[in-house]
């Protein structure tokens, strides 16, 4: 348990242990919240388009 808060209290994850489920990963791209909105919106749309006849 020691480990584990030196980690994630301490925050030295270089020396604790960091507990990680099925979606852990590394995060390449932290884009900013109106990107992400901008993004997301852009994606919605090419969506309802792709799926008209």
């Amino acid at each position: 348990m020691a480990l584990l808060k030196i980690a994630t209290v301490a925050g030295r994850t270089d020396f604790g242990v960091m507990s990680s489920g099925q979606a852990a990963g590394p995060i390449d791209d932290l884009p900013s919240c109106a990107k992400l909105i901008e993004r997301n919106i852009g994606d919605r749309a090419g969506l309802r388009l792709s799926t008209l006849p």
